[in-house]
C-alpha cells in the first residue's frame, strides 16, 4: 500500500453545509487505501512481503493519512454558552471520558457536548480524547455518529470537550434491559433494522476506511438511535487503529472499485507489504460480557473482537436482556455457557423463553432464528470461526447461502467447543468498565 504523508490542519471551520452521512458502501466490497479521494479493492496473488506493524497510534495518524473532513476547533467559552454553563439540567449522561451535555450553538444547531473530567491528563483520558478526534476526522457513515468539532482547554479552568450532533432518541439500551424501561420497547421490524444498520456501520469501520478501526466497546448503550431509529455507533474512545492487511491469496477476483462502486476495471495485484490481522496489548478495556475471550485473556485485538460484541448485542436485541441476565438464566437451567443454553433452546424449539416478551409474540419466527444463529456464530470462542461483518451484512440483507454453510459447521463442531470454554463470572467495579486498564 502507498500512503501520502500529510499533516492535518484542524483549525479550519467545519463546512457550513455539514453533510448528512452518506449511504453505506456495498457491504461485500473490501476497500483498501489508495489515494486521497479513492479506494480500490485488489486481489492478492504476489508473494507475501515482510509485515508492517499491525496497529497505529492516534498520534501517528495525522502524519500518515489525509483528512476526510475538517473539524471545527471551539473555544471553551462557546461551549459554556451553548450548554448554559454546563448546567445539570442539560446533562444527558456520563461515560469514561466525562459527562455529556445537551447544547445549542449560536446558529441554533443542537449538539451533544462531552466534557472531560478534571483528571484529563491521566493517560486513560488522553487516549480517549485522541482516539475520538481521529475517528471524527476519518469516518463519515450513516451508521456512525459524526463529530462536529472539539475544544482543547487552554488553562487549568478549562477542559477538553468533544462535539457531536444531538441524537434525539437516546441509546438502544433505553429500549432494552427489561423493566423498568425508560422508553417504549422497540417492535420487531425496528430491532431487525437496528441489527442491520449496526452491522453495516461495523463493516464500514473494518473494511472501508483509510484505516481499519476496531471500536472495542460495542454494546447497546453505545448505539444511539436517531429520529428514524437509524442506529449510530458512538463512543470511540477505546478504538484501535490498524493498517489493512493483505495476507497472500486471501482474496481473488475482487472487482476494481472507487469509493465502494464497481467500475469494471481489471483486477490488480498487490505490490505492497502485508501486515498482521491482529495486535497485542497489555492494557485491557471494554465491558465485561461484551469483551471477546481472546482479548480479556491474552490482550489480542482484531476486528473479530467487534464481531464477538456484535453477537452478544444481537442476543440483547432479541431478548431484551443484558449478558449478565442471560448468564444467570443459563446457570439457573444448569448451563455454564450462555451460548450452550441458547443452542439447546434453539434445538428444542423453545426460543420463546429468551425472546423479549414486550413484543407480545409479534415477530417473524424465521427472522428471529436468523438473528439467533448469527448471534451464536459471531460469539464463538475462536476468532477464526466468527464471520466478518461484511458477511453478516450480506446475510441480514437476505442471502442465506453463507449462513447455511456456517451453521452446518457450527452444529458439527461449534457447540462442542462452547461446552469446553472456561467461563469466568465475577463482578467488576465501575472503574474497570469501558476504560483502559
Amino acid at each position: 500500500m502507498v500512503f501520502k504523508t500529510i499533516t492535518f490542519d484542524v483549525n479550519g471551520d467545519i463546512n457550513s453545509d455539514f453533510p448528512p452521512s452518506p449511504d453505506s458502501s456495498p457491504p461485500s466490497t473490501l476497500c483498501l487505501p489508495l489515494t486521497r479521494r479513492c479506494t480500490r479493492s485488489i486481489s492478492v496473488e504476489s508473494q507475501r512481503k515482510p509485515e508492517e506493524p499491525s496497529s497505529i497510534s492516534p498520534s501517528e495518524i495525522d502524519f500518515k493519512f489525509p483528512e476526510q473532513k475538517q473539524l471545527r476547533r471551539f473555544t471553551y467559552k462557546e461551549l459554556r454558552q451553548a450548554t448554559g454553563n454546563f448546567s445539570s439540567e442539560n446533562a444527558l449522561g456520563e461515560g469514561a471520558f466525562g459527562k455529556v451535555y445537551k447544547g445549542r450553538l449560536s446558529s441554533g444547531y443542537l449538539v451533544a457536548v462531552k466534557r472531560s473530567n478534571r483528571k484529563f491528563h491521566s493517560g486513560c483520558l488522553k487516549e480517549l480524547f485522541q482516539a475520538e478526534v481521529q475517528v471524527g476526522k476519518l469516518v463519515m457513515h450513516r451508521n456512525v455518529v459524526p463529530m462536529i468539532g472539539f475544544c482543547e482547554g487552554t488553562n487549568s479552568k478549562e477542559r477538553h470537550c468533544l462535539l457531536y450532533p444531538f441524537i434525539p432518541n437516546g441509546s438502544l439500551m433505553s429500549y432494552l434491559g427489561g423493566p423498568p424501561r425508560s422508553l417504549i420497547p422497540l417492535d420487531w421490524p425496528a430491532r431487525k433494522h437496528v441489527a442491520l444498520g449496526l452491522a453495516r456501520g461495523l463493516s464500514y469501520l473494518h473494511d472501508n476506511c483509510f484505516l481499519r478501526i476496531i471500536h472495542h466497546d460495542i454494546k447497546p448503550s453505545n448505539i444511539l438511535l436517531d429520529e428514524n431509529l437509524e442506529p449510530r455507533i458512538a463512543d470511540f474512545g477505546t478504538a484501535k487503529f490498524m493498517h489493512h492487511s493483505l495476507p497472500r491469496a486471501s482474496l481473488t477476483a475482487v472487482p476494481y472499485c472507487i469509493a465502494g462502486r464497481s467500475s469494471g476495471n481489471p483486477v490488480q495485484k498487490s505490490q505492497g507489504a502485508t501486515c498482521s490481522n491482529e495486535g497485542k496489548t497489555t492494557h485491557l478495556w471494554g465491558t465485561p460480557g461484551y469483551m471477546a475471550p481472546e482479548f480479556s485473556r491474552e490482550g489480542t485485538f482484531s476486528v473479530k473482537n467487534d464481531v464477538y460484541a456484535y453477537g452478544v448485542t444481537l442476543l440483547a436485541i432479541v431478548s431484551g436482556c443484558s449478558p449478565s441476565d442471560l448468564r444467570r438464566l443459563a446457570v439457573t437451567e444448569g448451563f455454564h455457557a450462555t451460548s450452550v443454553w441458547v443452542k439447546k433452546l434453539f434445538d428444542s424449539g423453545n426460543l420463546g423463553q429468551i425472546i423479549d416478551s414486550s413484543m407480545r409474540g409479534e415477530y417473524d419466527e424465521a427472522e428471529v432464528e436468523t438473528l439467533i444463529k448469527l448471534a451464536l456464530l459471531c460469539s464463538q470462542d475462536s476468532p477464526a470461526k466468527r464471520p466478518n461483518m461484511s458477511e453478516v451484512v450480506v446475510i441480514l440483507e437476505g442471502s442465506n447461502c453463507s449462513l447455511g454453510i456456517r451453521w452446518e459447521e457450527f452444529e458439527r463442531k461449534g457447540i462442542r467447543d462452547a461446552e469446553e470454554q472456561i467461563v469466568t463470572d465475577r463482578e467488576f467495579s465501575p472503574e474497570e468498565l469501558s476504560c483502559p486498564r
